[in-house]
């Protein structure tokens, strides 16, 4: 019995939804987060711009001027907006990036 090496090429229709850090150290690659996505995954955790500020380790101004980028991808630091990802994820919050941003709740 032969096998068959199939050998797929994707090739990307449309601008992809992914930033590099481009911070060596890292080597990581992180969807891009929109303030409007940020401010409904806040909401949805119930929690205020203090409260993720304290818990992600950046500062309330900072909270607000990322949520303050709209629809925009915010521009803030690769790794800044990682540690405020990684707070609302704490609390069972996943980003969602499949063509449209979002979020939702996961259960438990």
């Amino acid at each position: 019995m032969g096998m068959n090496n199939i050998n797929l090429l994707f090739i990307p229709i449309g601008p992809m939804n992914v930033a590099v850090n481009r911070n060596y150290r890292y080597h990581t690659q992180m969807a891009l987060i929109t303030g409007n996505q940020l401010r409904a995954a806040r909401a949805l955790a119930g929690v205020d711009q203090a409260w993720l500020a304290e818990r992600s380790g950046v500062s309330v101004n900072t909270v607000r001027n990322m949520e303050s980028r709209g629809s925009a991808a915010i521009t803030s630091g690769a790794v800044t907006v990682r540690k405020v990802q990684a707070a609302l994820e704490a609390v069972g919050i996943e980003f969602l990036n499949n063509g449209r941003p979002g979020v939702r709740l996961l259960e438990g």
